[in-house]
């Protein structure tokens, strides 16, 4: 299916390829493979940093850092 700019849009159970559309409730698993995220929640690791547990219709389950975690581990860290 391609979007009114042109671009690919991506299906879940399908490859990813560069250039794709993502729709917000999507993800790329560890194979490459377009996945939906099913669910999702955050949480803190013992440091106290907030992660994000995505599990995908792949069954693969993702554990990304979220924003706030990012700019909690970089605000020790000058420019």
């Amino acid at each position: 299916m391609k979007h009114e700019e042109g671009n690919i849009i991506a299906i879940s159970g399908r490859p990813f390829i560069p250039g794709m559309l993502l729709r917000q409730d999507q993800t790329i698993d560890r194979n490459g493979i377009v996945a939906d995220i099913t669910k999702e929640e955050s949480y803190f690791n013992k440091g106290g940093i907030r992660w994000i547990r995505r599990e995908l219709s792949t069954g693969y389950i993702h554990h990304d850092l979220s924003p706030e975690g990012w700019d909690e581990l970089v605000k020790d860290f000058p420019d």
